[in-house]
């Protein structure tokens, strides 16, 4: 499966149709021209993705709610497209550092894989982020 980041330039064009097609995927868009620091990302990411609960400014729940989706099919994948990638997060650069390691680090793998041993039948979910 190969959840990553991805640059939207690299994609062939099979790619860009099947991972933005709306019936395999739960699309979400941001402009990263509206998206400056962490509390703007925290906002967008609670109500794009109908969180449940919010974040209430931590970075942890927003890693607990990007780790659980259990309010979408088990079967619709997730694909974060983030426009403006230079712009995103530019006033907080060490926080796009830690959502980029967030993201890499815990949230894709999680789905690729680590989601068989974390939770009790577990299925893995495509979750790809697009930038352009």
């Amino acid at each position: 499966m190969d959840n990553k980041f991805y640059n939207e330039n690299s994609l062939t064009r099979e790619e860009h149709k099947n991972y933005t097609n709306s019936e395999k995927f739960i699309q979400m868009a941001i402009d990263g021209r509206t998206v400056h620091q962490k509390e703007d990302l925290l906002h967008v990411m609670e109500y794009g993705l109908a969180f449940p609960g919010k974040c209430k400014g931590k970075i942890s729940r927003l890693t607990d709610w990007l780790c659980d989706l259990s309010w979408y099919p088990e079967d619709l994948g997730i694909c974060l497209r983030i426009h403006n990638y230079g712009e995103f997060l530019n006033q907080d650069p060490v926080f796009k550092q830690t959502f980029e390691e967030l993201m890499t680090e815990h949230v894709l793998p999680f789905w690729e894989d680590d989601v068989k041993t974390c939770v009790k039948d577990g299925k893995p979910r495509k979750f790809f982020v697009i930038i352009s």
